[in-house]
């Protein structure tokens, strides 16, 4: 049955950090479609409502920069919550914040994506407070150490007793 929750953690962590990414990367697509067709004033630009219109379907992109800038990471930090699960039977949040250096590098690994050329310290910077904050949104949902989320008690005899 530790499989099941060890499946559960790491769906938790990896989702709630591909939707954590889609939903920052959409507010800045957002930001930027509206404030260079809005308020940019330029002539020969679109009106403001056609940069609404574009702002309101800018989360399609932003799920595959998600995907293609922060996948590795988000993997890592799954795959170790998974294993940190199936071992320890819980997520201690010490060991969350043990998983960042380790997600870190496993961007590294990969070559460090960006969308446009920036310093290698700029894009860790970035990479390190987004993957914290995905990490601890996933410990908060996952929450089995505190209830949170409903068991399902058919899977886990140990489940029975809770609520």
């Amino acid at each position: 049955m530790k499989m099941v929750a060890a499946l559960k953690t790491f769906l938790v962590f990896f989702v709630s950090g591909v939707a954590l990414g889609t939903a920052m990367a959409t507010v800045v697509l957002i930001f930027d479609a509206i404030w260079t067709d809005c308020f940019a004033g330029i002539p020969g630009t679109p009106v403001c409502g056609d940069g609404v219109l574009v702002a309101l379907t800018l989360w399609v992109p932003a799920v595959g920069t998600t995907m293609g800038i922060a996948f590795v990471p988000l993997l890592a930090g799954a795959v170790l919550a998974a294993v940190g699960r199936r071992l320890l039977d819980r997520i201690p949040l010490w060991y969350a914040a043990a998983i960042l250096p380790l997600c870190l590098l496993a961007y590294l690994a990969v070559g460090a994506p960006w969308l446009q050329e920036t310093p290698l310290a700029y894009r860790l910077v970035l990479v390190a407070a987004f993957e914290a904050a995905a990490l601890l949104l996933g410990w908060w949902l996952d929450g089995r150490h505190t209830d949170r989320l409903p068991a399902i008690t058919w899977l886990d005899p140990a489940d029975a007793g809770k609520p």
